[in-house]
């Protein structure tokens, strides 16, 4: 699981998720979470399906998505959902995977 703020960049990565990317947690923070995820951008058109959630405050999936990380080549299912607590708050877009064996 990540969160990113509005502009794509990573705000919270879990442990599960540093794992996958063979990097610390911290080290992610702030990193371009479409940048590091070049894959799911070609088949999934990551960029395309963040911009349209934020813009019509809608949750997305992907279908099944076969991913090469770090660790191995992995078969997951991608959610998002727009996040927000108030005005005050800005934006957040929670994105979890959901591996399948």
């Amino acid at each position: 699981m990540v969160v990113l703020d509005k502009t794509g960049r990573i705000v919270i990565a879990n442990s599960r998720y540093s794992e996958m990317m063979n990097t610390d947690q911290q080290d992610l923070k702030g990193t371009d979470f479409i940048q590091s995820q070049k894959e799911l951008e070609e088949k999934f058109d990551l960029k395309a399906r963040l911009e349209t959630a934020l813009k019509k405050n809608e949750d997305f999936t992907s279908g099944r998505i076969d991913m090469n990380t770090p660790s191995g080549e992995k078969n997951a299912a991608l959610t998002g959902r727009i996040l927000m607590k108030d005005r005050q708050c800005p934006y957040r877009i929670l994105i979890q995977f959901k591996f399948t064996h």
